[in-house]
């Protein structure tokens, strides 16, 4: 597992609460990223940041 990995999954856990609900998330399509799965985006920095802001939306309870 990659760094990139590890804190998103570290911060997915965080706002849902649970890491098997974190591993779901990761991998199903999200439309707030252009309908890709969090893991496939967060290779870059951008993408990893990407998911960070979608996470902290989700996790502070944020409507975008």
């Amino acid at each position: 597992m990659t760094e990139a990995e590890r804190l998103v999954l570290k911060l997915a856990t965080d706002a849902f609460d649970s890491e098997e609900k974190a591993w779901r998330w990761l991998y199903e399509p999200n439309t707030q990223l252009s309908n890709q799965p969090p893991i496939k985006i967060i290779g870059t920095p951008e993408g990893v940041r990407a998911v960070e802001v979608v996470l902290n939306q989700i996790k502070y309870a944020i409507l975008a």
